[in-house]
């Protein structure tokens, strides 16, 4: 063999010989780490919820691809989960994210972790929300908010159509005014058929956040450090109430004795009742007979400025779980309006609002007018409210002093 031949071979020896080791190499090679993997928690963390587990599909794959976190969904309804969270954080085997009403975090605030501002993730933006959601967050993301409550009226369409009425009244001259119209009463004087559940308060759902939402509206520039301002605003709001409840009144269209407000719309006894716009799954639910329809409050008057009540959905996530939680929150938020349809509940992100129609239109227009109420004691509100209702028109006067010297001092948390 000729020397030219050897080196050839030995060449395409060396050149197989450098393949073979180059791929050896690539193989054994590890990766240079990711951002996937430097965020990577491998945990497992759990979220209760009263929804099913597959509105979630997404938010667990892109976490788990993201973060390496095994989302875990437990399926509760929310006041199993208000009454059993306290017990489960202690016991540290617990949720790490949980849904709650926005009373239940103003409350318990000690339980969630603020939104992490300190570290390089995405931060949710106030800017997103209307003022109200501000208003009852404070300073900081106490928890992430979803969806809401708000109080509305709910209108027995057959009931007020016959009447000659083609929607409720929007004020409470106007709705004063319909009640002789509405009214239906026996031979005895009894009532049959209540205009509007309105003036009690312990046969009343949601009596309390009614009050308040008249309370505000009723009372626009009260001085909240001022106890005879709060004092009288408070006596103004029973006075504008309980003219309903009143047997000497042209305007009595409700007592203590009928049945409970929801029981008395579902069984077609009260043409209207105030309550929060979630009563309409229950009214789904029980197959009403008659069809119904959903408008806002009656307001103080044409020009006065319209208020209301609401209570705000939020996921909140306990402290022993505060990055892994957040990112969990923060990824949802990429995909709110995907999930907020899929969970059929109305949004609170005032880019989604402008895309509102109907129901959830006027509903959104509530929420932008509503007010969590933080400031107000609402312990005392309800331990105390249904023996002001029931004692106002009969004692007036030792009730009127109970309320300046005893509950007034009590009403604003300082």
């Amino acid at each position: 063999m000729s020397v030219k031949k050897v080196f050839l071979i030995a060449g395409i020896l060396i050149i197989i010989f450098g393949i073979f080791i180059g791929i050896v190499f690539l193989k054994n090679k590890k990766p240079a780490p990711s951002s996937v993997q430097t965020n990577c928690f491998n945990k497992e963390i759990i979220l209760w919820s009263p929804f099913d587990r597959g509105v979630f599909r997404k938010v667990r794959d892109s976490v788990q691809k993201k973060y390496c976190i095994k989302l875990k969904i437990v399926k509760k309804n929310m006041s199993d989960i208000e009454q059993e969270l306290a017990s489960s954080a202690a016991s540290g085997e617990g949720p790490a994210i949980v849904y709650i009403s926005g009373e239940y975090l103003l409350k318990h605030k000690d339980f969630f972790a603020p939104q992490p501002q300190k570290d390089n993730t995405q931060k949710l933006l106030f800017s997103a929300y209307p003022d109200s959601i501000k208003q009852a967050l404070g300073k900081e993301f106490l928890a992430y908010p979803i969806s809401y409550d708000a109080l509305v009226v709910f209108w027995n369409k057959e009931l007020l159509q016959s009447k000659g009425f083609s929607a409720p009244p929007g004020t409470l001259q106007e709705l004063k005014e319909a009640i002789p119209a509405l009214k239906k009463v026996d031979a005895q004087g009894n009532i049959e058929l209540s205009p509007i559940a309105l003036g009690t308060a312990e046969n009343i759902f949601h009596n309390q956040e009614i009050f308040l939402a008249y309370w505000k509206m009723l009372n626009p520039t009260v001085r909240l450090n001022n106890s005879s301002d709060v004092g009288k605003s408070f006596i103004a709001t029973l006075d504008a109430l309980t003219v309903f409840a009143n047997p000497g009144l042209e305007t009595f269209s409700w007592h203590p004795n009928m049945p409970l407000s929801r029981e008395a719309f579902l069984q077609e006894k009260t043409a209207m009742v105030i309550d929060m716009y979630s009563f309409k799954d229950v009214i789904e639910k029980r197959n009403a007979r008659f069809s119904y329809g959903i408008a806002s409050l009656p307001k103080n008057s044409e020009s006065a400025k319209q208020a209301n009540y609401f209570d705000g959905r939020f996921f909140g996530v306990l402290s022993s779980h505060e990055k892994e939680g957040w990112l969990v929150l923060q990824t949802l938020d990429e995909q709110y309006d995907d999930f907020i349809k899929s969970i059929k509940q109305p949004p609170v992100k005032i880019e989604a609002g402008k895309n509102l129609s109907g129901d959830e239109e006027m509903l959104f227009r509530e929420l932008i007018i509503s007010d969590a109420f933080a400031s107000i004691n609402k312990d005392m509100l309800r331990s105390e409210l249904d023996s002001d209702f029931a004692n106002w028109i009969a004692n007036r006067k030792d009730t009127e002093s109970l309320i300046r010297y005893k509950q007034v001092p009590k009403f604003i948390i300082r």
